[in-house]
């Protein structure tokens, strides 16, 4: 028990440290945390860590799935489902033969089973590790949304080849025909209880209307979804991304306000824990993982390693390219055709690094087959996953940030940005003049006083005036300044209330539950400062105070 919390423990100290060295050097977080878990696991007196698949695959991938589906830009997701499915379906089966076909072809001995849950295991990119790049640049919205909506469902499509490719290793039988049919009713049935999950999370939460009770709910909501489908066979993984896509798009409609103010935080915690000590134990592993092979193949293991890296780099360029020439690739489902950027298609095409997930379904192989003989290659298998989990990480994911700006997809993202900031305040002002419209209505209906509708009217449009000088800033740099100084001393006059409040308490005027109550309306006032402190238009590059 205490060797369970001392790793815990240990682990997010590491991911504490990790996470503060990496925004302050503006470097992508995955990239940091996977050599600083290599250089943990040589430290004497450190014990071994091994990944325990199960947990990845039963406790970890729904949690983050989940967390996936219910901030994805549902509208966007939507309009761009073409282009995801040829990435999440298409592009894994692609990769997954073009892997296994090499694999057979240099490695003497390998089954056909044994290279197709190789090419399974290393065919999904991981949406966490392009996100923790992407995330810290400006690029397309679109390119963004479409790289998580692959992430997404990709490991539906790779852990059910792996799965199929696995029990032909251990049985030593296997149908096409069988496998084929079973894979698409697992990913309809996946896709329906998904559906039904989803719905079902939302009318319970709908019903319960109380806060706490509707965010264990919403933890519960990925396993429910996860397991039972798993159990039978069928994909858990897509059932929960269909759950959590269908919370997203009504959610809005059926979650209260209170609700989603204290759920979020607990999803973004549970994203940030989960992904950082993934790679965290990703590079724990590597000890562990050399361990296992015998020194007199090391040689050979490196070569095959780096040639299947090299491959599942290419296969992702020529699967993007020849799709885009169809043209279907690129062609949204909901709207007509965007002009497409070369530039954008390059990067699509390069973001393919591999994560956690691919090393756990490796771990997870068995050891023998169903004859007692041991599982063909296995340890080439996790050999050459790890290595094309680095291999993907160092030379894909380092260069990706000089890579967007070198295209200018920066720049691009930066107006986009722009324009986005253009159409929030445009909708905050038009909220703001639907609400003098209704309180205009009331007051004429004789259900509110004329005093207090003048008031309430008279405060929406002093915010609404805020918001038009505001977005006229533009990159008037004295306007700009004068208007983050407007709101940074709205805040200071937030603390100052803050420091009243705690006076009232220490002096005994008032009780601690008093406090929090008071505290709650400050701090839900001080981020919606913040949010406009942000919306503030930026210029492009390095920024300094004003």
């Amino acid at each position: 028990m205490f060797a369970i919390l001392d790793l815990v423990l240990g682990l997010l100290v590491l991911l504490i440290v990790a996470s503060i060295i990496a925004r302050r050097a503006a470097f992508p977080e995955p990239l940091l945390l996977v050599p600083i878990g290599v250089a943990a696991s040589y430290v004497p007196g450190v014990p071994a860590v091994s990944l325990d698949p199960d947990l990845v695959l039963d406790v970890f991938l729904p949690l983050l799935v989940y967390a996936t589906a219910i901030e994805l830009p549902w509208r966007q997701f939507r309009a761009n489902l073409k282009p995801i499915g040829f990435l999440a379906f298409g592009l894994v089966l692609f990769t997954t033969v073009g892997v296994a076909v090499l694999a057979h072809g240099i490695v003497p001995g390998l089954s056909w089973a044994a290279a197709f849950a190789l090419g399974a295991i290393i065919s999904p990119p991981d949406v966490v590790a392009a996100s923790s790049v992407i995330a810290r640049m400006p690029i397309p919205r679109r390119i963004s949304v479409i790289l998580q909506g692959e992430g997404l469902v990709n490991d539906v499509t790779a852990l059910t080849i792996f799965r199929f490719a696995v029990i032909a290793a251990v049985s030593g039988s296997f149908s096409l025909s069988h496998a084929s049919f079973f894979l698409v009713a697992s990913l309809v049935a996946g896709a329906l209880y998904g559906g039904v999950v989803g719905w079902a999370a939302l009318w319970i939460r709908n019903y319960l209307a109380d806060p706490r009770l509707e965010t264990t709910v919403s933890l519960i909501t990925p396993f429910v979804a996860y397991l039972v489908p798993e159990h039978f066979g069928s994909s858990g993984v897509l059932a929960v991304a269909v759950a959590g896509l269908v919370v997203n798009a009504r959610g809005s409609h059926m979650i209260s306000a209170q609700t989603r103010l204290r759920a979020t935080p607990v999803w973004e915690m549970i994203d940030f824990w989960l992904n950082g000590v993934l790679f965290l134990l990703l590079g724990l592993q590597l000890k562990g993982v050399l361990g296992e092979v015998p020194n007199e193949r090391l040689a050979n293991y490196l070569t095959v390693a780096l040639a299947i890296g090299i491959a599942t780099i290419v296969l992702r360029f020529v699967w993007v390219y020849v799709t885009l020439y169809t043209p279907l690739l690129w062609r949204s489902a909901t709207a007509p055709a965007p002009r497409t950027r070369r530039s954008e298609v390059f990067l699509v095409s390069w973001t393919g690094m591999r994560g956690a997930i691919s090393l756990a379904a490796a771990l997870s192989i068995p050891l023998t087959l169903a004859n007692g003989a041991v599982f063909p290659a296995r340890d080439l298998i996790i050999f050459v996953t790890f290595a094309v989990i680095l291999l993907t990480l160092i030379v894909q994911g380092s260069s990706l940030p000089m890579l967007i700006r070198a295209l200018g997809l920066d720049r691009e993202g930066e107006a986009e940005g722009q324009r986005g900031r253009a159409l929030e305040y445009e909708a905050r002002m038009r909220t703001l003049d639907a609400g003098m419209k209704r309180i205009e209505q009331l007051a004429k209906g004789g259900e509110v006083p004329p005093e207090w509708a003048a008031r309430q009217r008279r405060e929406l449009r002093d915010r609404k005036q805020t918001y038009v000088r505001h977005s006229a800033a533009g990159e008037d740099r004295a306007v700009r300044a004068l208007a983050r100084r407007e709101l940074l001393a709205l805040m200071k006059a937030g603390q100052a209330q803050r420091d009243e409040l705690l006076r009232l308490r220490n002096e005994g005027r008032i009780d601690d539950e008093i406090m929090h109550r008071i505290e709650r309306d400050l701090d839900e006032a001080e981020l919606r400062l913040q949010s406009r402190v942000d919306l503030l238009p930026r210029k492009r590059g390095p920024q300094r105070a004003e």
